[in-house]
C-alpha cells in the first residue's frame, strides 16, 4: 500500500509544481519573457502527465491484484487504492485545465505578437505616405530640380523600401504564427483566431 500511496504523492508533488508554473501568468507583469513562461509551462505539463500517467497505471495494477482479495483487509485495501485513484482522476481535471489555460495564452500571445509586428508595418506605410505627399508640389516640366526635391525625392525612397521590408516581415511572421495557431486549433484550444488573424491580413 505504500507503494501506491508513493506514486500518488510523487504525482502530487508535480501538479504542485505545476500550479507553482502558472503563478507568473496570473501577476499579469508586462515585462515577463512570455515565450519563455510558456514554453516552461509546457514542460511542466508534460512531466505531469507522464507521472500521472504512470501512477494511474501502477494504482490499475494494485486493484487488479487487491481484487484477488474478497473480505476483511483486501476490501480496505481496495477502499484506499479507490480513494487514490480518484484523487489522480482529480489531477488529471487540474492536468486538463491547465493545459487549456496555456493554449488559450500561448494563442493570445501569438497574435499580440502578430498585431506588434502589423502596426509596425503600418506606420512604416504612414511614414512612406507622408514622405511621398511631401513630392507633389515638386515643379513644372523642364524646371531644374532643387536641393529640396531631391532630398524629399530620397526620403520619399528611404521610407518605401522601409515600409517594403515591414511589410514582408509582418507578412512571415503572420504565415509562422498561423500554422502556430493552426496547431492549436487542431489540440482544441485556439478557437476564434481564424477571424482574428484574417482582420490582421487585411
Amino acid at each position: 500500500m505504500k507503494e501506491v500511496s508513493d506514486k500518488v504523492a510523487s504525482a502530487e508533488d508535480e501538479l504542485q509544481k505545476m500550479a507553482e508554473a502558472e503563478l507568473p501568468f496570473l501577476r499579469s507583469d508586462k515585462d515577463q519573457d512570455m515565450e519563455s513562461l510558456i514554453s516552461e509551462a509546457d514542460k511542466v505539463s508534460t512531466r505531469v502527465h507522464a507521472s500521472l500517467a504512470e501512477a494511474q497505471t501502477f494504482v490499475a495494477r494494485k486493484l487488479v491484484e487487491v481484487a484477488r482479495f474478497s473480505d476483511g483487509p483486501g476490501q480496505t485495501v481496495k477502499e484506499e487504492v479507490d480513494m487514490l485513484q480518484k484523487r489522480l482522476e482529480e489531477g488529471r481535471e487540474r492536468l486538463q485545465q491547465f493545459r487549456s489555460s496555456i493554449a488559450d495564452r500561448k494563442r493570445s500571445h501569438l497574435l499580440q505578437e502578430v498585431e506588434a509586428k502589423v502596426s509596425a508595418a503600418e506606420e512604416e506605410v504612414k511614414k512612406m505616405t507622408e514622405a511621398t505627399e511631401s513630392l507633389g508640389g515638386g515643379g513644372k516640366a523642364g524646371e531644374p530640380i532643387s536641393e529640396n526635391l531631391s532630398e524629399a525625392v530620397e526620403q520619399a525612397n528611404h521610407a518605401e523600401r522601409a515600409a517594403q521590408a515591414s511589410v514582408v516581415t509582418a507578412r512571415k511572421h503572420l504565415v509562422q504564427k498561423t500554422a502556430e495557431l493552426k496547431k492549436l486549433a487542431m489540440a482544441g484550444a485556439g478557437s476564434g483566431s481564424g477571424s482574428e488573424l484574417g482582420r490582421l491580413q487585411t
